[in-house]
């Protein structure tokens, strides 16, 4: 297993995201990711010596409500942050037609096919190099193809 980076802020993390947990989820989420700078860290060597960059997952939604949050630590197992949307689709009932909202950044197949074994519905976006073995259009052809259309 890999090593927690957040350790030192741990307890917090899990008290704050128990009490998150004990909202009701709305049927429509969203998941998207952040990232936060901290300057007050001082980092020798570092091309930037004052400050980090720390990435976060979130999910809320439609009212704003913030229902999961995790704070990114390293590659997932099935893709960068496809990890991170299948827990926190975790506090959402399965198979009661909620539905999912995410970008192009954590789409991939394998999300998609996770989700559907779950009962999650999702609405996303989607980038070209994740869809492998699909024959897709380029968007040079898509565009002479509306161009004769005009």
């Amino acid at each position: 297993m890999a090593q927690d980076r957040m350790w030192k802020l741990r307890p917090w993390l899990n008290s704050f995201k128990m009490s998150l947990q004990k909202i009701t989820p709305e049927q429509h989420n969203s998941v998207d990711e952040r990232q936060e700078s901290a300057k007050a860290i001082y980092i020798c060597g570092n091309p930037h010596p004052w400050g980090i960059i720390i990435k976060l997952w979130g999910s809320a939604g439609p009212s704003g409500i913030l229902y999961d949050f995790e704070v990114y630590q390293g590659p997932d197992s099935i893709g960068v942050g496809g990890d991170a949307v299948l827990r926190m689709a975790s506090g959402i009932p399965f198979g009661m037609n909620y539905l999912v909202f995410e970008d192009n950044f954590f789409t991939g197949l394998a999300l998609i096919e996770r989700l559907q074994q779950k009962g999650i519905q999702c609405i996303r976006t989607m980038r070209p190099n994740r869809l492998k073995g699909l024959d897709l259009k380029s968007e040079k052809q898509l565009k002479k193809r509306r161009q004769r259309f005009t």
